[in-house]
């Protein structure tokens, strides 16, 4: 289960909203933070929660690590939760994301289409994907599928 909840706009700040289901069936929601730098629109950090339930309510708690075996892929077209167990190229406790906005122009000239990296939860530094231009298109995950 994956979807992204909101796009909230300030004129130069975006945040997302995906909600997320975690490898043991938590309902995670990952938070990522864009803003605006010079002519196009980085990433600058996620915050992940986990929805807690109590008899009588329910409340999002702050989730400070995945673990060493999950990381958790974000972006317009799907988000899921991986094992890096079972996909060793996958590195745990990241959050890999896409680009939100993919296209050229527009108001402001606004470059779009080069915030594709990877967030890493236990230093909150993000590092390159992959190397490469802008793109015209959003990058689109491929969920392999998992038997759980």
């Amino acid at each position: 289960m994956s979807a992204e909840l909101v796009h909230n706009n300030n004129n130069d700040h975006h945040i997302h909203n995906y909600l997320v289901e975690s490898l043991n069936g938590d309902l995670l929601l990952v938070r990522r933070n864009v803003e605006q730098v010079n002519t196009s629109f980085k990433t600058h950090s996620f915050e992940v929660f986990k929805l807690l339930h109590f008899d009588d309510f329910k409340r999002w708690e702050v989730v400070k690590s995945l673990g060493d075996d999950e990381a958790v892929f974000v972006g317009s077209n799907s988000s899921f939760a991986s094992s890096s167990t079972k996909y060793p190229e996958v590195i745990p406790n990241c959050i890999y994301f896409t680009d939100q906005l993919c296209h050229h122009g527009g108001e402001n000239n606004m470059i779009h289409g080069a915030d594709n990296d990877i967030f890493h939860l236990k230093d909150c530094t993000i590092t390159t994907l992959f190397d490469g231009e802008e793109c015209d298109n959003a990058p689109t995950w491929l969920c392999p599928f998992v038997e759980r």
